[in-house]
């Protein structure tokens, strides 16, 4: 069995019949479809508890594999067996536990799954599907601590030198190199998205960004370079002299004074930088407090080399306290998505566009408006599904049909499934302004 490395806990299955293999997916996914939400197996900081992490390492020392490569029989015959069972688990609405008392997790020794324990082998196969359908909820929120945990230093320097808040050179990095994965960053060490003009005399890279042709982005030989000439930017940039008065620790009044200044096209910008900010405490990077929404900071004393700044009470907010920022953008994490009928696919964070995506992985924006069969950028809205490639004619896992809920439209179950909307209007006599009726059924293939 391979892995893969993007993602080290979904095996990778190989094999010389793609279609079996098609198959396994497909009932893999939809497993880990049902079982979202049911359980969580996640830390406080989005990463797999050691629970999890032992189930999947003892899992990879018992899947067995035939001399071609292939998942033996057995193991092939039991994701069957949990697939079965997710499905009428989900047609019922039953909330109870696999047969094989999936609730008690006892330490899993992986010495003692031989191919007669089928108990404990269920009970591992079963943790492990959890752990995939925790890790698809929670991959971004990994990468993003990654993100910080790399960065914050870089970035506390830049506060220091040029008296940009850390909060927001994070938060920004966050959401323009979404992560660190974008290509851009990948292959320029541009974390946040600057053009090669200005009189910029140093290498270049190109990628799509908003405009006809690709756009030149500046090439950076590291990112504590690209973090510097990002402070630059701001600092000797007229539009962003203002901000300078405002105290390091008003993350709010930065994010907002940014997108005032116009800093990205996104309505939302200034939400997504306060909503990361928040969720993942950035505030704390610097010493500073959650805020509230609408107050005005007030520190009472400065911060020394011995301690730290004490603000007013009535502009801090408890840390537990979700503010509407934060809500926003903890539901766009948690619904991170990577693949639907084996067609690559993302969300629209808070704070993004169809540009920001185009840049992140180097297609057109014309390609991706094609690839989700809308006319406008103004089509896609923030928490959608975005495809990054073709969607597929029909279905290719193991539901044939769709029942309609209420709200379905037509294109909205086309790319919950990743079907091309004509095909699925086709394959149900409809034309695409069909209303839907309320538990009417649509064939998927």
């Amino acid at each position: 069995m391979e892995y893969n490395h993007d993602n080290p806990i979904y095996p990778r299955l190989t094999t010389y019949d793609t279609r079996r293999v098609r198959s396994l997916q497909q009932q893999l996914n939809s497993i880990c479809t049902y079982l979202h939400g049911k359980w969580t197996l996640v830390d406080e900081n989005g990463m797999l508890d050691d629970d999890t992490r032992e189930a999947i390492r003892a899992f990879q020392q018992w899947v067995y594999l035939t001399a071609t490569g292939e998942l033996d029989a057995f193991t092939e015959m039991k994701i069957n067996d949990v697939y079965r069972w997710s499905q009428r688990a989900a047609e019922s609405a039953i909330s109870h536990p696999y047969d094989y008392q999936l609730l008690h997790r006892p330490t899993l020794d992986a010495g003692s799954l031989t191919p007669d324990t089928l108990a404990h082998r269920m009970l591992v196969l079963v943790v492990l599907l959890i752990g995939v359908s925790a890790s698809l909820r929670a991959q971004s929120s990994s990468e993003i601590w990654n993100y910080i945990n790399t960065y914050k230093n870089i970035a506390l320097d830049q506060e220091k030198q040029y008296g940009v808040p850390a909060t927001i050179t994070l938060a920004q990095g966050i959401l323009e190199s979404g992560a660190g994965r974008s290509g851009l960053t990948r292959n320029a060490n541009n974390h946040f998205g600057i053009k090669a003009f200005g009189g910029w005399t140093g290498p270049i890279y190109q990628a799509w960004d908003d405009e006809p042709s690709k756009s030149r982005f500046r090439v950076y030989s590291n990112a504590a370079e690209s973090f510097r000439d990002h402070s630059l930017f701001l600092k000797n940039n007229g539009r962003y002299r203002s901000l300078f008065s405002k105290s390091v620790y008003d993350y709010r009044g930065w994010a907002i004074g940014l997108q005032k200044a116009g800093y990205a096209t996104a309505s939302n910008y200034a939400a997504a930088l306060i909503g990361f900010i928040d969720s993942y405490r950035l505030y704390a990077i610097n010493g500073g407090v959650k805020l509230r929404a609408g107050k005005t900071v007030v520190i009472t004393r400065q911060a020394t080399a011995t301690q730290k700044a004490t603000f007013a009470a009535s502009c801090q907010a408890d840390d537990e306290e979700l503010s509407e920022e934060e809500e926003t953008v903890a539901k766009a994490v948690k619904r991170y998505v990577v693949d639907i009928n084996d067609v690559r696919c993302t969300i629209l964070y808070p704070g993004m566009t169809l540009s920001s995506i185009a840049m992140k992985y180097d297609i057109p924006k014309e390609k991706l408006l094609e690839y989700n069969e809308v006319a406008s950028e103004k089509d896609i809205h923030e928490g959608d599904i975005v495809f990054v490639d073709k969607k597929k004619g029909k279905y290719n896992g193991a539901q044939d049909y769709y029942r309609v809920r209420p709200g379905d439209t037509l294109y909205g179950i086309s790319q919950n499934f990743g079907i091309k909307y004509a095909s699925l209007a086709k394959m149900n006599d409809k034309d695409i302004f069909s209303t839907l009726k309320e538990g009417e059924k649509i064939r998927l293939k």
